[in-house]
């Protein structure tokens, strides 16, 4: 099986944008000493500084099942209550086309 990647969006409500923004960076760390993990990457809306994303990129399925299963990760759980909906998280597996350098996420 093959890579795969993550896009995980996440909505803080206003009055908790910060707290949110600051217990998603502390799981960047221990999440890129991760076995599997190749990308994750954490971006704020330009638009909307509440609405922040995760990009990631896993070396396969199991890696990523093994990640969610990490304790910073169950720990994000904490966050729930301070987001105006629970996050949604995208599973996507990759349509390489055109360019291969422009068409992936991925090395070519």
């Amino acid at each position: 099986m093959g890579e795969v990647v993550v896009v995980a969006v996440f909505r803080a409500r206003a009055e908790h944008r910060e707290e949110v923004e600051r217990g998603l960076r502390a799981i960047l760390a221990p999440t890129h000493a991760e076995d599997g993990c190749l990308a994750f990457a954490l971006h704020r809306g330009a638009d909307d500084p509440r609405v922040l994303v995760f990009v990631e990129r896993w070396a396969s399925r199991d890696h990523l099942a093994a990640h969610a299963g990490r304790p910073w990760i169950v720990g994000v759980r904490d966050l729930v209550p301070l987001l105006e909906s629970p996050p949604k998280v995208h599973v996507l597996d990759p349509v390489p086309g055109g360019d291969p350098l422009r068409g992936s996420l991925g090395p070519a």
